[in-house]
């Protein structure tokens, strides 16, 4: 599953969502993968909300910083914005902007994996939602779960509800995700042909969303299903575009995945030199990203080498 990405981060601008000129322009440096730009605009505009006494612009502020930070990894960090978001929100008395709070602390805790702190906190922020647009990237956050835990008639119905408010808001970034995970879904049954149509949609959709993350979730995606139908040179294509996304937005944790996945395909290929390589950088990104099943998964592909 994607980590998901279902904030409303450069989306609500093209939603036409009033934002300050600080969020705006941090929101174009995220699309340009300049992570530093981004949480420097999004500090700004925290201070100015907050002199002006903006209850709502100062939660949005905190939210994204939330996830600049989850993108680094530095989850302490992500969890401190996010819960401040969420205080800020409370006291501007704004639901919407409540449950978009809520929904990114509830991400910080899916990121690491923490699915039984993560889930309430999301239907608690979907029953307070009234926009389709916060009502998608909640649901699309429930089915990712849902999907994880094993429960893929759950998570079919929360990804339909999903993506059904996506196209109702027009978003790419969103249908993007549906399609993705829907795919990933196909995957984790052992379906990689039903899933690999699917995926390859979820990426022309990323690329029109001009989201950097969610095109490298994506394509790393399509790596493993051509991985698993044997398709090892578009596999390794696809996860070598995913790994110099997540390399230049400094996503170590979704860099060990995209290591792991081209450590699988050399594996495949009989190259063990190659294999043990890229096993041992993914190993040491997970370790650096404190990404704990990720290094379990890695550490037992070097054992069964």
């Amino acid at each position: 599953m994607t980590d998901p990405e279902f904030e409303a981060t450069s989306q609500e601008q093209r939603a036409g969502v009033s934002l300050s000129r600080d969020i705006e322009a941090g929101l174009a440096a995220l699309r340009a993968g300049d992570l530093d730009a981004a949480l420097a605009r999004f500090v700004a505009a925290h201070g100015r909300a907050r002199a002006a006494g903006d209850l709502e612009e100062e939660s949005a502020a905190l939210r994204h910083q939330s996830f600049v930070w989850r993108q680094r990894s530095d989850w302490s960090r992500a969890m401190e914005c996010a819960s401040a978001a969420v205080e800020a929100a409370e006291s501007a008395g704004v639901r919407d902007a409540l449950a978009e709070a809520m929904n990114a602390k509830a991400t910080v805790f899916q990121a690491q994996g923490d699915h039984a702190r993560a889930m309430p906190i999301l239907r608690e922020a979907a029953a307070l939602a009234f926009d389709r647009r916060v009502q998608a990237l909640i649901y699309a956050n429930m089915g990712a779960i849902s999907a994880e835990q094993g429960d893929l008639a759950t998570a079919r119905k929360h990804f339909l509800a999903s993506a059904e408010r996506f196209r109702q808001a027009g978003y790419y970034f969103g249908e993007a995700v549906t399609l993705n995970n829907f795919g990933r879904a196909a995957m984790d049954v052992g379906n990689p042909r039903l899933a690999l149509p699917m995926l390859q949609e979820a990426r022309a959709a990323a690329r029109r969303a001009a989201d950097a993350e969610l095109l490298g979730i994506v394509h790393t995606n399509v790596a493993e299903a051509h991985e698993r139908m044997g398709e090892l040179d578009a596999g390794a294509r696809e996860a070598s575009e995913a790994l110099a996304i997540f390399t230049r937005l400094a996503n170590h944790a979704r860099r060990a995945e995209c290591l792991r996945v081209l450590g699988s395909i050399a594996a495949a290929r009989g190259d063990v030199p190659a294999a043990r390589a890229h096993y041992a950088d993914a190993l040491d990104a997970a370790t650096v990203a404190g990404a704990g099943a990720e290094r379990e998964r890695i550490a037992s592909a070097l054992e069964t080498l």
